[in-house]
This record gives C-alpha cells, sequence and structure tokens, in this order.
C-alpha cells in the first residue's frame, strides 16, 4: 500500500470516529433537553395545579335529617318518585337544601336540579326539578345558599343504571366547569330514600368518591 493511500484510510478511520462521537453526543444532549423539557412541563403541570386549587370552590349540599315533623328521607322519596297525577303518598310543598362553598374559590354561575326516579312510561327519562326560582348567582368563600325545590319538573335523558341525585354545576374563576353529585338510593318497600354517594367532577374528570354524613 502506497503512502497516499494508507493516509487516505487513516482519514477515513477518523472521520467513522468523529462521526461516531458526535452521533454519540447529539443522542446525550438529545436526551438531556427530552428531561428537561419533561421536567419543565411538569413543573408548569404542578404549578397550575396549585393555581387552580389555590381558587378552587367546591359546594357540598347540607341536608336536613328532618323537614317539620316529616322524616327528611320521607320527603325526598316522595318528591323523587312524583308523577304528574300526584305524590306516592302526599304532596309535599318541596325540599329544601342548603348549599355550602367549603372551597377556596367563588363559585360562579350556579346551577342546581334534583333528578328523580325513571319515568315508568319512558325508563330511559326522569323527572329533573329546578329550583324556584333557578338561580343563577356566584356562591363566595364558605357563603350558603338555601335551594327550594317543588313540583315543577321536565322529563330529562339519563344513562341506563343511573341514580337519582342532587346536582350543583359552577365554575371557578379560570371558567372550569365543576359538578357536585349527591345520590340517593331507595328502600320501596318502606317507601324512603337515603342519601349515597357524593363526588366531584371538574372538566368532566371524576376527582374523587367519598361519604358525607349530612347533619
Amino acid at each position: 500500500m502506497i503512502t497516499g493511500e494508507l493516509i487516505q484510510v487513516i482519514l477515513m478511520g477518523l472521520l467513522v470516529v468523529v462521526t461516531g462521537i458526535y452521533a454519540w453526543r447529539t443522542h446525550v444532549i438529545s436526551n438531556a433537553t427530552m428531561k428537561q423539557a419533561d421536567a419543565s412541563m411538569k413543573m408548569a403541570d404542578e404549578t397550575a395545579q396549585k393555581r387552580y386549587s389555590d381558587f378552587q370552590p367546591l359546594l357540598i349540599p347540607k341536608i336536613p335529617t328532618r323537614l317539620g315533623q316529616i322524616p327528611e328521607e320521607d320527603v325526598l322519596y316522595m318528591l323523587l318518585t312524583s308523577s304528574l297525577g300526584g305524590m306516592v303518598k302526599q304532596t309535599p310543598k318541596g325540599v329544601t337544601i342548603k348549599w355550602h362553598n367549603a372551597g377556596k374559590g367563588v363559585a360562579l354561575n350556579t346551577r342546581f336540579s334534583l333528578i328523580g326516579t325513571p319515568l315508568q312510561s319512558q325508563p330511559n327519562k326522569a323527572r329533573s326539578f329546578t329550583p324556584t326560582p333557578n338561580l343563577r348567582s356566584a356562591l363566595k368563600i364558605d357563603g350558603e345558599k338555601e335551594i327550594t325545590f317543588d313540583l315543577q319538573w321536565e322529563a330529562v335523558e339519563m344513562p341506563h343504571g343511573y341514580s337519582p341525585r342532587l346536582v350543583a354545576e359552577y365554575q371557578d374563576i379560570y371558567k372550569r366547569k365543576l359538578t357536585t353529585v349527591q345520590e340517593f338510593s331507595f328502600d320501596r318497600g318502606h317507601e324512603k330514600a337515603y342519601i349515597g354517594d357524593l363526588y366531584f367532577r371538574v372538566n368532566g374528570e371524576r376527582l374523587g368518591e367519598e361519604k358525607i354524613h349530612n347533619d
């Protein structure tokens, strides 16, 4: 092999080595950049979540155990299983629910509803009771609002297997959509309704599920 060819082989070998080192370093830098970007995104998400939680309202229903001399669960049963022609037992004037904002922010654009049992003629629809009047106002931090439901209702589509429920829909200052759902269970043999599960949603995502023992 002549000297010129040897020099060319050596140069080619050096070029391959340098290219390999460059590729390896580029890979290392790329991985480090991706990890840094992931860490930055995670930090930004945690910061946003903390900002949201610092101003997040949380509406919780306070359901009395008695309404006058009538046990509240009896009133709920009669109201939630009512039909167009009247009540199961008798006609109560309505049921009043007190909502408490236990969160850290103001609840905006509040809407409340009470959803009963399916219609016998349309099992896929249920009775949705609206307050009188239908309030759409703000509820301040640690504030309370009494909402009264009477016999005014309309039929709404409900998914199979749902439970009758109280629903509060509201927004925080960032316009996120929040929902509180208080479910009820029924003892049809004794014609009574009982307080069930309470859970919350933010922008449609369920945050948690817990039992609340109302006073």
